[in-house]
């Protein structure tokens, strides 16, 4: 019986690039951003500060649905409750 044994982690990637040579481009793409930055819009570097207020806005609505009008409460004190 034979078995097969796979390389969690290849060194090559599927573009053929060792894992040096993808941190190596990255590293300086992120040189180019910081001497483009003068030159580069503003909404690149800085995050919008209403942005995090409606992502809570709405993951309380989503939570708020699932809670209340699917009734989820009910069916897990329902559950609990029978054990």
């Amino acid at each position: 019986m034979t078995t097969a044994t796979l390389d969690p982690m290849p060194k090559n990637g599927v573009v053929g690039l060792t894992q040096s040579q993808i941190a190596l481009g990255i590293f300086l793409v992120a040189i180019g951003f910081a001497f483009a930055r003068p030159i580069l819009p503003e909404g690149l570097f800085r995050f919008n500060l209403w942005e995090p207020q409606t992502l809570a806005d709405g993951m309380d609505a989503a939570f708020s649905f699932i809670q209340n009008d699917l009734g989820l409460m009910t069916f897990t004190r329902f559950l609990t409750g029978g054990l």
